[in-house]
């Protein structure tokens, strides 16, 4: 699997011990399971289509990129992302709990865990796969 080139370029990592740093800049920069694909922003449209991870260069854009257009058109393989706070995307898309825009966003073929753990009002999501199971800390 693919790995972050240069996390130094991202953060210093100075708030972790060194070894928790370390096992973080090792981490793949994207990884795909029989069930989906994971990246903490999403995926890169090139021409049209949405790329594989293996196929982004450079990775680091795995990290950043955040395009409405992904949220809107991608379909495929399902994919799990971060980055981006959900109540910023497009809520009208999402096909759960629609009339919570803090909540999980899960649209045709991405799911979005991102529900702001690190804000003051934030909570922490993750999904487990395949059930879909929801665990929050709220």
């Amino acid at each position: 699997m693919p790995k972050i080139e240069d996390v130094d370029a991202m953060f210093t990592g100075a708030f972790f011990p060194d070894d928790v740093a370390k096992w973080l800049e090792e981490l793949p920069a994207w990884y795909e399971d029989e069930h989906a694909i994971y990246v903490h922003a999403g995926l890169i449209e090139k021409e049209g289509k949405f790329q594989h991870p293996r196929d982004t260069q450079p990775e680091i854009a795995l990290l950043w990129t955040r395009t409405d257009g992904f949220f809107r058109n991608y379909r495929g393989k399902t994919v799990v992302i971060g980055h981006t706070v959900t109540e910023l995307l497009p809520q009208e898309l999402s096909s759960y709990t629609p009339a919570d825009p803090s909540d999980m966003w899960v649209g045709d073929s991405i799911i979005a865990i991102d529900t702001g753990a690190g804000k003051e009002d934030g909570f922490l999501t993750a999904v487990e796969l395949p059930s879909r199971t929801v665990y929050e800390s709220r």
